[in-house]
């Protein structure tokens, strides 16, 4: 209860009118995210959810992923709209970078008048992104890292869960028995946030446990 508690202090500071609109990947941290959205949906009049899923086209099950999104927001009444995007590989490019740059842009237009984006990051990300700027040399802006809100298109990103630790949302989705898919790209420590993930923060979290 205390992460859906969370979640309806943070929604209530951040947001006026309640027309949310989750980009659900069908992972766990997205998947919290639309359950969280779902339950504030379900006690204010007035307020609205629906869910987008970008097909990066990355990997052999994609198309068994966005199937996953659309059953699980069948079973929510919640609309679900699948998006494909065309990453192209570039010599010389991050291929991270590439699809996160795509998936915006199509976020981006998906995006009504006045809708809030929600997105799923949480402090565990944060810290990842902090460190991973830290390590390309950002400045002052880059360290400040994600804010919980900033304007974006015609509406506005929101990140409800960025003070939430991970492990809280793990926890989160075993009391619901959420079921979310998991891509094996995000085991692959040749892209800089895995690395940072599975290698670096093991080690930091050894030495500073607190």
């Amino acid at each position: 209860m205390i992460l859906f508690d969370n979640f309806v202090q943070n929604i209530d500071q951040l947001v006026k009118n309640p027309t949310f609109v989750v980009a659900y990947s069908g992972g766990l941290d997205s998947h919290v995210l639309l359950h969280l959205a779902y339950r504030y949906c379900q006690n204010r009049v007035g307020s609205r959810i629906r869910a987008v899923h970008i097909n990066h086209q990355l990997h052999v099950d994609s198309a068994k992923w966005a199937e996953h999104c659309i059953s699980v927001c069948s079973s929510l009444k919640i609309p679900c709209e699948v998006i494909p995007v065309d990453v192209q590989k570039q010599a010389g490019s991050s291929l991270e970078a590439l699809a996160r740059e795509a998936r915006y842009q199509a976020l981006g237009k998906e995006l009504g008048e006045g809708e809030q984006l929600l997105l799923a990051q949480h402090q565990n990300d944060q810290a990842e992104t902090f460190v991973l700027q830290l390590l390309r040399g950002a400045g002052v802006k880059g360290l400040a890292c994600m804010p919980e809100k900033k304007s974006f298109r015609q509406g506005q990103i929101v990140r409800p869960l960025l003070k939430e630790l991970q492990r809280d949302l793990v926890e989160y989705a075993k009391q619901y028995n959420l079921i979310w898919v998991e891509d094996p790209s995000n085991q692959d420590i040749m892209f800089d946030r895995n690395y940072t993930r599975q290698k670096l923060f093991p080690l930091i979290e050894k030495r500073w446990p607190g």
